[in-house]
């Protein structure tokens, strides 16, 4: 989907959010949904990205749903502007 990390942030910049990175620590444990990030469990000379929540696993958007061998890295979504963002998740 992209090529890396510019036009992953310039995606992100588009529909109103920015990511906030981490190296992973396993102290560490962040109480809700975030992006764990590593080499793939099908090949890991590629990175890959899933979603955590808390510390288990609970979505990997590809179909063989294999995850990471290991997470490196960590992020979070935030809106660029929270106002904004909240009235679109409460509209009907």
């Amino acid at each position: 989907m992209f090529g890396g990390r510019a036009e992953y942030t310039a995606w992100l910049y588009r529909i109103g959010f920015y990511s906030v990175c981490w190296t992973f620590d396993p102290q560490v444990c962040f109480d809700g949904y975030w992006i764990a990030c590593g080499p793939s469990a099908r090949d890991n000379s590629i990175n890959h990205s899933v979603v955590y929540l808390k510390n288990r696993m609970v979505f990997d958007h590809h179909p063989s749903r294999k995850g990471i061998e290991k997470i490196t890295e960590w992020m979070i979504l935030v809106p660029r502007n929270p106002a904004k963002s909240n009235q679109a998740m409460n509209a009907d």
